[in-house]
């Protein structure tokens, strides 16, 4: 009696994930209050096009630095329409966007600017595709002439399907990203009076690399060489880079991990530790390490090396005689937990 009782239970929720950034380079807020942004927005239109009998005959591409495992499994990129305001997609919209990851061309000797050099990957999202969000987020104010007519500015993002993950070669990687929206038409697009533009921002000090115009090829298909192009800069010599931002995110593995193999071999002064698991398609995991489990207070488990990504499945660590920690678990990386 007057002893409060609760019931177990518990609520989940399978539509809230948590994203890890692996590049963020999102538009700038201009000095005006409110939602301004600082930037213009070029032109990039796969295939390129016809826009009121102009040719548009570039797409754009910009550089981000890789340094871990995680897979790219989200894009968000920020553009307008040219001469449009209002907060909903003109009357003629793109059919889609076509993405490609591109090695990189750093300066040298024949290369005045760095620049994408081979497409990697590509993957293409339609309008149609539920995975393709969009949304008005606010007003352009172009610096080359502040005295033009504002632009509406919207937010894209776009859940890659699983199968269509960017895994990065081991290491830490400079990779080029381009976004073109595709029109109905072929090579002849004709795009209507607003033709997408993909939203420019001030430069990052790193990469070091303004972002690219370029001019060839315009549907840059796996394999295909960058052949011409020159940098976004405003006034000459400025750099600019474009508004984007790469996430990663995962569920967990369908089934639950197991270690299949653990074999310890000492050499002087050394002891090596190699384990190995089921690992799941797709799946990015993290072995930590703990010098002992339980206690009145817990010791943090600690990463061991980088995240390791499907198809591997085994990682070998080297530890000192004197390094207490001999307890290993397996787990995801912060990314949707």
């Amino acid at each position: 009696a007057g002893k409060r009782i609760d019931l177990a239970f518990r609520i989940n929720t399978g539509g809230v994930t948590k994203e890890a950034i692996k590049w963020s380079q999102p538009p700038v807020v201009a000095n005006n209050p409110g939602n301004w942004f600082d930037g213009w927005n070029e032109p990039s239109i796969y295939g390129g096009g016809i826009a009121e009998n102009i040719l548009i005959t570039n797409l754009v591409a910009d550089d981000w630095l890789c340094t871990n495992a995680r897979p790219v499994s989200d894009i968000h990129w920020w553009g307008s329409f040219l001469k449009w305001q209002g907060n909903a997609l003109p009357p003629q919209p793109p059919v889609g966007f076509h993405f490609a990851i591109w090695t990189d061309r750093p300066v040298g000797a024949n290369d005045p600017f760095s620049h994408p050099e081979m497409v990697l990957w590509s993957a293409v999202a339609s309008m149609t595709d539920p995975n393709l969000r969009w949304r008005w987020v606010g007003w352009d104010i172009d610096p080359r002439d502040p005295c033009l007519p504002v632009e509406s500015c919207f937010r894209f993002d776009y859940a890659l399907p699983q199968a269509q993950w960017f895994f990065q070669e081991p290491g830490t990687n400079v990779y080029w990203l381009s976004i073109a929206a595709m029109y109905a038409g072929g090579p002849e697009n004709q795009v209507g009076p607003n033709p997408f533009g993909w939203k420019t921002r001030p430069h990052l000090p790193v990469p070091p690399d303004d972002a690219v115009r370029i001019f060839e090829p315009l549907t840059p298909d796996l394999g295909l060489n960058f052949l011409s192009g020159e940098p976004i800069e405003f006034p000459a010599g400025t750099s600019w880079d474009m508004a984007f931002r790469l996430t990663s995110c995962q569920k967990y593995p369908l089934t639950n991990v197991v270690f299949t193999n653990i074999v310890v071999t000492n050499i002087p002064g050394f002891q090596v530790i190699t384990v190995k698991w089921n690992a799941q398609v797709g799946a990015v995991y993290q072995l930590q390490e703990i010098p002992a489990l339980g206690g009145p207070s817990p010791w943090p488990w600690m990463d061991v090396g980088l995240p390791v990504a499907w198809p591997t499945a085994s990682i070998t660590v080297t530890n000192p005689i004197s390094n207490t920690n001999r307890f290993y678990r397996l787990c995801l990386p912060d990314i949707c937990p």
